[in-house]
Order: C-alpha cells, then sequence, then structure tokens
C-alpha cells in the first residue's frame, strides 16, 4: 500500500511536525488521569475479588473513553478526504493521473485512519494496567482492541463515502458526525425500544436486528459484566458458535466494505471508467 502515490503524500503531511506527537502526549495523558482518578475514588481492595472488580471497572473506563475517541475523532479524519480535494479545486488533477479510483479511495482511508489507529495502539501500555489488579484476561484486552479497530474502519468509511457526494469539507464533517451519532446513541435508542417490546410480546432474549449495526452493542458485550447481553440469541450463534460482539464486528466489516465499494463508484463520474 505504501506504493500508493496518494497513501504515501497524505501519509507525509499528516505525521509531519510536533502537532502529532503533542495531541498523542496530551491522548495518553488524558488517560493516565482517568486511571488515577478512577484508582483514587475507588476503595482499596481488600482481597481478590475486590481487585478483579477494581480491575474490571478500569477497564469499562478506559474502553468507554477510548469509544468516545473513535467516535469523535474518526469522523473527521476522513470527512474531507474528497470533500476537501473539491473544494480546492484538485480532485480533477487527481482523477486524471494514472491512479485507479480504487488506489485513490483506499490511500486516502488508509491515510485518514492511520492516526486514529496509532492513538488507539498508544493507549495499550494504561490499558495493560488492568492485569495488576485481574478480572480481565488476555483475550478479553485482544477483543477490545479488535472492536476499536473495527469500528474505526466502520466510521471511517462512512465518513469518507460521505466525502464522495458532498462538495464542502465543512458540510461533510458535519453530515459524517450526525450519521456517527446516528449510527451509534441513535441505534442504541432504537434497539432499546425494539427490545423492551420483544419482550413486552414474550421474548425476551432476542437481539432486536439494530443491535447488529451498533458498533456500541458491540463494545458493550466485549466487556467483562456483560454477560446478560452476550446471552442474547443472535444471528450466528447456533451454527457458526460466534459470540454477540463477534456477530456484530462482522456486520460493521460488511457495512464498511459496502460504504468503500460506494465511495469508488461515486468517484468518477457517470460514463467514466471506474478502474
Amino acid at each position: 500500500m505504501y506504493q500508493n502515490a496518494v497513501l504515501r503524500k497524505e501519509l507525509t503531511t499528516r505525521m509531519r511536525g510536533w502537532r502529532s506527537s503533542l495531541v498523542i502526549i496530551a491522548y495518553v495523558t488524558v488517560l493516565a488521569g482517568i486511571v488515577l482518578l478512577q484508582l483514587s475514588t475507588s476503595a482499596d481492595p481488600q482481597n481478590l475479588s475486590d481487585s478483579a472488580r477494581l480491575g474490571q471497572s478500569l477497564f469499562a473506563a478506559l474502553a468507554g473513553f477510548q469509544m468516545a475517541l473513535v467516535i469523535f475523532v474518526a469522523p473527521a479524519s476522513t470527512a474531507d478526504a474528497i470533500s476537501g480535494e473539491r473544494q480546492r479545486q484538485t480532485l480533477d488533477l487527481l482523477l486524471v493521473t494514472g491512479l485507479s479510483s480504487r488506489a485513490i479511495i483506499f490511500g486516502k482511508l488508509f491515510a485518514g485512519l492511520a492516526y486514529d489507529v496509532l492513538l488507539i495502539l498508544s493507549s495499550i501500555p494504561l490499558f495493560s494496567l488492568v492485569f495488576l489488579f485481574g478480572g480481565v484476561g488476555p483475550s478479553q484486552f485482544v477483543d477490545l482492541f479488535v472492536t476499536f479497530l473495527i469500528t474505526t474502519l466502520l466510521i471511517g468509511s462512512m465518513s469518507l463515502f460521505i466525502s464522495t457526494f458532498t462538495r464542502r469539507s465543512g458540510a461533510a464533517v458535519v453530515l459524517s458526525m450526525l450519521a456517527t451519532l446516528g449510527l451509534t446513541v441513535g441505534l442504541v435508542i432504537v434497539t432499546l425500544l425494539l427490545g423492551a417490546a420483544s419482550s413486552a410480546a414474550g421474548n425476551p432474549n432476542t437481539m432486536p436486528f439494530t443491535g447488529y449495526f451498533d458498533p456500541l452493542v458491540g463494545l458493550v458485550a466485549v466487556l467483562p459484566f456483560s454477560q446478560d447481553i452476550g446471552s442474547l440469541d443472535h444471528f450466528t450463534a447456533g451454527p457458526l458458535h460466534l459470540s454477540l460482539w463477534q456477530d456484530q464486528m462482522l456486520a460493521n466489516l460488511l457495512m464498511s466494505a459496502l460504504f468503500i465499494a460506494g465511495s469508488i463508484r461515486l468517484l468518477r463520474p457517470k460514463g467514466a471508467p471506474l478502474r
């Protein structure tokens, strides 16, 4: 992928300078503050059970903040990828190069998400502090970061898709933020309402179909105290024996692929070769 001229140029301009390092330092500092706040407001564990509960609560607090970062930062990373080129009147110059639509879209997408992934990976040392207290296993640690990465891909590809048909960067960012809030918070509300209606109809253990498309459902399902939501009946629990969060991540990957395919299709005008 680094042979892609768009990706190489975008990574060079985005990562150059002191701002990137400063943002990472600030982000890790905020995460460290959350750890200190959580530990200072919690009672000292008296036994292994108390220590495990403290580790789980610390894990959940860090996971919630990290997901909030993904929700608010990932849309802005790719929302102006194409609309910015169009606003600067450089999109036509990009389209007449030898680069295919696929190369342009993937270059913009991976360059836009590279910094978000770097922020997520920089938080691993702080997340690993939960192993000092117990209550969280390595598999849950890996599952959580897979959830972060796939959610980042989903939101980034959706924002890039919006960018392909938006003429102004500001409008693209606003639309991407609204779409992201609808995909996360909006679908949570709809899922809760449908779940309440399903329970009233005598089906309390069935996951509403909207839950498969909400990244927040996947986040809650992967947390260590989510046995109730993880035990709900869902699509692939039977034949494939997947857990709920794995089922939800598959749906996110499918939506990401559709958004990327739509971006490639919309990039070039009608009648032009897609390549």
